[in-house]
């Protein structure tokens, strides 16, 4: 599950950038195409953080998607306002439910770590 969610993370922002590419306005600056592979980065670097060191980094960065990325599209020319919309819906249910998830994935993990024997012992 944890490594769904980062995969879900990270492709997220794939479609603003792959929108962007086939519909951005006629002559937009290069900043434009900067600004999605700067997001693409940020998301891929949580989902990264998510999966090596706290699914925190996941539940955070899926709702912050959803709250920074999809509202800041919300009124762009190549995204459709209702896609921001659901997305944003979407995203912050997700994160809700991502933390929400945690305490039971650390008991799992901590009881997967009880149960493995160790070496030499």
């Amino acid at each position: 599950t944890i490594v769904a969610l980062a995969v879900f993370l990270a492709g997220m922002p794939v479609i603003y950038l792959l929108r962007w590419l086939a519909y951005r306005p006629e002559n937009s600056p290069p900043v434009g195409l900067a600004i999605e592979l700067l997001g693409l980065g940020s998301y891929v670097t949580l989902a990264v953080l998510g999966i090596k060191r706290s699914p925190w980094f996941l539940a955070v960065g899926i709702a912050a998607h959803g709250i920074v990325w999809d509202v800041s599209h919300y009124n762009s020319t190549f995204m459709p306002s209702w896609y921001a919309i659901m997305c944003l819906l979407v995203d912050i249910g997700l994160g809700i439910y991502t933390a929400a998830r945690i305490p039971g994935w650390r008991r799992a993990a901590a009881a997967r770590a009880v149960a493995v024997p160790r070496r030499g012992h």
